[in-house]
This record gives C-alpha cells, sequence and structure tokens, in this order.
C-alpha cells in the first residue's frame, strides 16, 4: 500500500513515538535502518513498515502491514535522519532473566554511553541487564541507534531499582570510586554488577546493601562508565 499524505493516521503514529509518554501510551517505538528492521523481523516484534523503495517493502511479505511513502514523509517521521526505511515496533516486557550475571544501571543518563554498555554486554556473553527507572528511556532514538539491534538478543528489564535489589538473590558487586577493591571473582557465583551516573557514580543508599567492590586501579581520576564497564565486563568473563 502507498501513503502520499503526511496527515495519514500511521504516519502521525510514526512520528509521535519519536516522544517517550506516546511509546509508554501505545507500547510501541520506532527505528530505522534496515540492518536493524530485519533483526526485529526475525524476532517477531515489528508491527508495521514504512519504506521509500518497492524493493525494500518486497523483502518483508510476512508483515502484512508495509507502506511505501516519498523521502518528504519519511524525513517527517525520522527528523530528517538519512534512511529509506523505518519500522513501528511493539514493546516486549521481559519477565525472566537467564542464570547468568545481570549488569545493573543506576541512572545512567547519557544515550550513547547506555548503547555502549548494552553492546559491551552482548560482547563479552552477559546477556541479562536491568535498568533502574532513572536511566534515559531504552527507547529513545540516540539509544537505540547507539545499540544497533543488540537488545534483541538480550533479556532487559527496567524498574525500580531499589525493589529489584531488595528482591534479588544474586551476589552485588559495586564499582564505588571511593571504596576500596575488595571485589574476589568466584565461578560457581552469579552476581548484579552495579555501574552508576556519569557525573555521580552509584548513589549512596547502595551502600547499605552487603557488597563487594571492584575499583579499576588507573592512573588517572576516572574513566567514562561506559569505558569502565566495559574493562570491568572483559575482566569478569576472563575470571570465568
Amino acid at each position: 500500500m502507498e501513503i502520499n499524505s503526511v496527515n495519514n493516521h500511521n504516519v502521525i503514529l510514526a512520528t509521535k513515538l519519536k516522544h517517550k509518554k506516546y511509546r509508554i501510551m501505545h507500547k510501541k517505538y520506532l527505528i530505522f535502518g534496515n540492518n536493524i528492521v530485519k533483526m526485529a523481523v526475525d524476532k517477531s516484534q515489528v508491527e508495521m513498515i514504512f519504506a521509500t523503495e518497492q524493493l525494500l517493502i518486497d523483502q518483508y511479505i510476512k508483515i502484512k502491514s508495509r507502506y511505501l511513502i516519498n523521502q518528504e514523509i519519511m524525513k517527517k517521521i525520522l527528523d530528517g535522519s538519512n534512511s529509506n526505511i523505518c519500522a513501528i515496533v511493539k514493546i516486549v516486557d521481559q519477565t525472566t532473566f537467564d542464570d547468568g550475571h545481570v549488569i545493573v544501571l543506576d541512572r545512567i543518563s547519557d544515550p550513547g554511553n547506555l548503547g555502549t554498555i548494552i553492546r559491551s554486554a552482548k560482547a563479552f556473553g552477559f546477556n541479562n541487564i536491568y535498568l533502574g527507572d532513572e536511566c534515559v528511556d531504552l527507547y529513545n532514538s540516540k539509544v537505540l541507534r547507539s545499540i544497533q539491534g543488540a537488545n534483541y538478543y538480550l533479556n532487559i528489564k527496567q524498574g525500580s531499582l531499589k525493589s529489584y535489589l531488595d528482591k534479588s538473590n544474586l551476589r552485588l558487586v559495586t564499582t564505588f570510586i571511593d571504596e576500596d577493591s575488595n571485589y574476589t571473582h568466584q565461578s560457581n557465583i552469579k552476581y548484579n554488577i552495579l555501574f552508576g551516573n556519569e557525573g555521580s557514580g552509584i548513589d549512596p543508599m547502595i551502600k547499605k546493601y552487603d557488597h563487594q567492590n571492584l575499583k579499576l586501579e588507573i592512573d588517572f581520576e576516572s574513566l567514562n562508565v561506559a569505558v569502565a564497564s566495559s574493562i570491568i565486563m572483559y575482566k569478569i568473563k576472563m575470571e570465568v
């Protein structure tokens, strides 16, 4: 089917999904780029596809709602981002983690940092991620651009950090920069590995929980949280 108007109701919906309140309202989000769309289709999460080329549309015959649009409409949907295909994807609530470690994130605010942490988790085999509810939205367009589809292969939950830690029976590993390291790896133990905000680090209230601390010994005050988390994930992976 072809759409020729920016006032089409599906185009309006896609445009609204750039805003968090509409993503929450509709439980959907917007992605773009053929590689990312293909990943989402493979995971059966795509509800609607828009493309500026019929050949792209024809790749996804199992998606019923496929629309051929012009460049003007695509630019309207994507705020000028350069792509010839985009899709509306349903938000799938994760209910379970596997039996591995969990990367726990406290108030990560930069979309690029969140994306890098999630990509590193995928690269190093950490399949479970818990986002505290004060982290940047997972479905923010800048986060999704940075993740590059890694989210489709991970178990990601978001909610109250305190509630999660209160209920979790995994050992807690923190990364406080004002505490010495006392972390000792045990291969038969699974951990919550906690990283904090770019500017203020981990919320001090976390200190009340029984924890081991893992501090990188570096010749500098601190590293960017995305860099530090990647190094720590690699370190833990190599100790298995």
